[in-house]
């Protein structure tokens, strides 16, 4: 019978150590959290990382987000490169979908743009650009926004069934359209002219029936006057 000398009991678990590192990746890992889903069902792991910086002054931080589901495999790997936010505040600026599905990266990542990531296996998509603001969740895979640029202002929605994202009014140029607010599976809508505009009207706003795609008029809010700062007494 064969018997290991006492060396190979400190040799087998640095290769097991060794091994260990192989499966996180390498990247100089600095340390490790792990934080959950709102359900729970999904587990997000941030390794941070260390390089030095181009210009030969002290040290890069950046991060390698892991999404699992809980105690399962791997399901998807992020780069996050602006080491200003911590683990902690990342993870705030992750917006969940009501069960989970997906999650939407905040656009400080890497190349300032934000994206959705399924998590859910069922879902026929792994990754889509998401570019709309003021979005409002309409159930639990979907909900609506606005999409906004230079002459380009529309209100879209994001159907995470499929990963992309659907105009509910395109922009068009000068006229633009902006989400007021969601009730009861209505959309109401602004109309006015955008930044490219060669003459100032009154904006107009509609609803929009999301289930049926039926507009009628409506009427918009009122514009509350700006205040006057307080003095300083």
């Amino acid at each position: 019978m064969l018997k290991f000398k006492p060396v190979n009991r400190i040799i087998l678990p640095l290769i097991s150590i060794f091994l260990l590192f192989l499966a996180v990746g390498f990247g100089n890992p600095m340390a490790r959290k792990s934080f959950f889903s709102p359900t729970g069902g999904y587990e997000v792991s941030f390794t941070q990382l260390k390089s030095a910086n181009p210009s030969g002054e002290g040290v890069s931080i950046s991060y390698r987000i892991n999404f699992f589901t809980k105690g399962g495999p791997l399901l998807s790997t992020v780069p996050f490169n602006n080491g200003k936010l911590t683990e902690a505040g990342i993870f705030k600026k992750l917006i969940w979908a009501p069960k989970d599905g997906f999650v939407i990266l905040p656009p400080e990542m890497e190349g300032g743009s934000s994206r959705a990531i399924a998590l859910d296996p069922k879902l026929p998509w792994k990754e889509s650009p998401f570019q709309l603001d003021n979005f409002v969740w309409i159930d639990d895979l979907s909900g609506v926004g606005n999409r906004r640029g230079s002459c380009n202002y529309g209100v879209f929605r994001f159907d995470g069934g499929n990963g992309k994202e659907i105009p509910v009014k395109k922009p068009e140029s000068p006229i633009g359209y902006e989400l007021i607010s969601v009730k009861n599976n209505t959309a109401f809508i602004k109309m006015f002219l955008d930044d490219c505009r060669m003459q100032d009207i009154p904006p107009r706003c509609l609803s929009y029936d999301l289930a049926n795609g039926v507009e009628t008029p409506a009427s918009c809010p009122p514009v509350k006057p700006p205040q006057k700062p307080s003095k300083n007494r």
